[in-house]
């Protein structure tokens, strides 16, 4: 099975996706700019990235193998084309994977807010001792805008 892979994806998956799909496995990896690392003619599986130059995206949509696409984001927007209408593909996506670490990216920016931790790192690089009037994070309100 031809399998094609954005190339920061390939360490991640060479191991198990052969063993997911139960057969031998030929990756072919597309870099940033779209560029492919071998013939993709005869792909059935395609993980896309975030991000991808739209005419190698409209030439992987267009593969008439393709019997699977993966988007390693949430959203699929980018993958949706006219190319699909009509199609037998499966189109799957990576809703939920980012959960955890974001939580956790936004209580570290929160408790660096709180703590003024920008600051002290620049102190330090001076080797500068200043205090700094600091807030408890916790009973704090935190509103999100945008999205």
């Amino acid at each position: 099975m031809k399998i094609i892979v954005p190339e920061f994806v390939l360490e991640h998956v060479r191991d198990v996706a052969c063993d997911l799909v139960q057969s031998a496995c030929d990756f072919v990896t597309v870099g940033p700019q779209g560029n492919f690392s071998g013939d993709i003619s005869g792909a059935e599986v395609v993980v896309l990235p975030w991000q991808m130059p739209a005419p190698a995206l409209q030439t992987l949509l267009a593969l008439p193998t393709v019997r699977w696409i993966h988007a390693v984001s949430a959203g699929v927007d980018h993958a949706l084309d006219d190319t699909l209408r009509g199609l037998d593909v499966v189109l799957t996506n990576a809703r939920g994977v980012f959960d955890l670490p974001i939580a956790e990216t936004v209580l570290a920016y929160i408790l660096m807010i709180t703590k003024h931790m920008p600051a002290f790192f620049v102190q330090q690089q001076q080797h500068v001792w200043r205090k700094h009037r600091l807030r408890e994070a916790a009973g704090l309100t935190v509103g999100i805008v945008g999205l």
